[in-house]
């Protein structure tokens, strides 16, 4: 139950550093950073919510398709303001950590779930905290990859079509989220397709 909480309280306390963070800055009206890649993100991002589904052509040029619809999916959900998204994406990082530690517990235990949620919020803390408010997606590729292994783990758990769809499902949106991840991805891959014929 304690760890259930603890949990639970990971996105808080993420919530709770960004509120931190950005209080001082939360009536700015653009709080970006330099860079050349979060203009494009917010750009897409502006188009997406404007009607035009397939967002601005530039964004072939990053290393991710699916990021600008999050960020406008979030966008709708607490507004286009950036210290809005940026509470929001400081979210999702503490998302990430509770679901890498609940993996961990399921594999190993107790003891492995404790030090998973340490070390992944300490982990973010020192090296998320950057991209969380420059808008770049290693705070949404962390997660995916997250629910990746999860899917991953119930797959080999309990090989069915549904668990496979999800976990097919959850490794294209991984590599589509950050192209850097489709080596890693065809090595889960691969790694998976080897265990099954054992």
């Amino acid at each position: 139950m304690i760890f259930r909480l603890a949990l639970l309280a990971a996105p808080l306390l993420w919530f709770a550093a960004g509120l931190w963070r950005l209080w001082s800055r939360l009536n700015v009206p653009e709080v970006w950073t330099s860079g050349d890649d979060w203009l494009t993100y917010k750009m897409t991002m502006d188009r997406i919510l404007d009607g035009h589904l397939l967002g601005e052509d530039a964004a072939l040029g990053v290393s991710t398709l699916t990021y600008p619809y999050v960020l406008a999916g979030l966008a709708l959900v607490v507004g286009p303001a950036p210290a809005n998204l940026y509470l929001g994406l400081h979210v999702l990082v503490g998302a990430a950590c509770a679901v890498l530690a609940w993996l961990a517990y399921r594999l190993w235990g107790p003891r492995a779930g404790w030090w998973t949620l340490g070390g992944a919020l300490a982990y973010t803390a020192l090296d998320l905290r950057v991209y969380a408010v420059v808008l770049l997606p290693e705070n949404l590729a962390l997660l995916v990859v997250a629910l990746m292994f999860v899917a991953l783990h119930r797959y080999v758990e309990r090989p069915t079509v549904g668990t496979a769809l999800v976990a097919g499902a959850l490794l294209g949106l991984a590599v589509l989220t950050r192209f850097a991840l489709l080596p890693f991805a065809g090595l889960v891959l691969a790694w998976v397709v080897g265990r099954r014929r054992r």
